[in-house]
């Protein structure tokens, strides 16, 4: 196998929707969250998971 150089990310703006589908569209469990310059963080299947089922 090989690794892919695309990074799949989202932004502090992006909607928990979006990332969720984002996620199961490109099957990864995590996408850093992103500005124009900088890493903010990351942001995880579980975590979305668990506030969509609040």
């Amino acid at each position: 196998g090989f690794m892919s150089t695309v990074v799949y990310k989202v932004t502090p703006d992006s909607k928990v929707e979006t990332a969720r589908l984002l996620m199961a569209e490109k099957n990864v469990g995590f996408l850093p969250v992103v500005d124009v310059r900088s890493l903010l963080g990351s942001v995880s299947e579980r975590e979305i998971l668990a506030v969509l089922s609040i």
